[in-house]
């Protein structure tokens, strides 16, 4: 049975004093600069293209109205998913060339898969090296086309600072929003299948915040059990202007249909209950591990961190609605596991390895007999 989640107009939260507040920019400085951020001819200072660690200079974000530069952008990729590649940072589109717009390839990944960025702004000039960072009074980031492939769903979440905000453009009822802490987490509903013609529909989802001088940014697809291979290009507009408050919608929060948000972890398939403990937190530090490969028929060859070796390792297996149906404890684990699954119904499984304070998630799909 579906369900239906309200949306209020922010006029009402919103009053003609508080939208003043908000905007905190005079005449003159809205003048003095651009009001729309430009992510343009990007260069790699730091790292290797296109892998974690990689640092980008975005340069003169910010022009004020004689185009001299005033804000830089340093944008560090955080995070990649096990079978995402980044294939282009930013890849400018004709009319739209001052988006950020990372072009993503998924090439068979299972659940929530993603590459996270982080956004940090400098004075014009300063490079990666610059300590001093930027602070916006208020900025907008507005995400447009998020694509729904009925199995599989495009997602974004950011998280833009402590008094971060989520509108539409117009009430939606395809899309469902997740909160945890400062973090948003936006995706079409399960079985929603968008159109290109239609697509203008979907656009327009803007996280908003005030004193903002850092960004956390991640795009992905989310299959849940399912396999998925293609590549995604996500579209993302910076302003230091707002959104007209008086007739933008605000979504009502629902975490129980996102079943939680993966801005830390990354790689733990979206709707199972082992999701929702899989998470960093009580002191719990997510690790990699290897595994020879996904699809096994007999057994999931695991290569374990050197610091497990000789230590009570734990495997849990779970099907895809969180049931747990196969636990294994190795006491003096060797620095390479075989994980039965000959005798396990053919299908996807989420597989979580713990010892003492870490833990690791891995899929793996158990394959028919020839």
């Amino acid at each position: 049975m579906s369900k239906a989640y309200p949306q209020t107009r922010l006029s009402a939260v919103f009053g003609v004093k508080t939208l003043f507040l908000l905007l905190g920019l005079s005449a003159v400085q809205l003048l003095a600069a651009q009001s729309q951020l430009s992510f343009k001819k990007a260069t790699l200072v730091s790292g290797e293209d296109g892998k974690v660690g990689a640092e980008y200079l975005f340069p003169a974000v910010v022009t004020n109205r004689e185009g001299v530069s005033l804000t830089d952008c340093i944008v560090r990729i955080d995070a990649i998913s096990q079978g995402v590649v980044l294939k282009n940072i930013d890849a400018s589109t004709p009319g739209n060339e001052k988006a950020f717009q990372p072009v993503v390839e998924h090439n068979n990944t299972i659940g929530a898969s993603s590459v996270s960025f982080s956004f940090s702004f400098v004075p014009a000039g300063t490079g990666a090296a610059g300590k001093q960072l930027i602070r916006f009074q208020q900025l907008a980031a507005s995400l447009g086309g998020l694509k729904g492939f009925g199995d599989a769903q495009e997602f974004a979440e950011c998280n833009i600072g402590k008094s971060s905000q989520v509108v539409f453009e117009s009430q939606n009822e395809n899309l469902v929003v997740a909160k945890s802490g400062q973090a948003f987490r936006v995706e079409n509903k399960w079985g929603v299948e968008t159109k290109e013609s239609l697509l203008r529909q979907f656009e327009n989802i803007t996280f908003v915040s005030r004193e903002v001088e850092s960004i956390q940014l991640k795009f992905g697809v989310n299959s849940k059990m399912n396999i998925w291979a293609g590549t995604s290009m996500f579209n993302i507009v910076f302003s230091q202007h707002l959104p007209d408050m008086t007739t933008a919608f605000s979504p009502v929060t629902d975490n129980s249909v996102l079943d939680g948000l993966h801005l830390v972890n990354s790689n733990a398939g979206e709707g199972s209950k082992m999701d929702k403990n899989s998470k960093a937190a009580e002191g719990l530090r997510q690790v990699a591990i290897e595994v020879e490969s996904v699809y096994v028929q007999d057994s999931l060859k695991i290569t374990i961190p050197a610091s497990w070796v000789a230590q009570e390792v734990t495997i849990d297996f779970y099907r895809s609605n969180g049931e747990i149906i196969r636990k294994i404890t190795e006491h003096e684990a060797a620095r390479r596991l075989s994980a039965e699954m000959f005798d396990l119904p053919a299908g996807g499984y989420l597989v979580r390895m713990s010892c003492r304070n870490e833990y690791a998630v891995q899929h793996a799909i158990r394959t028919e007999s020839l």
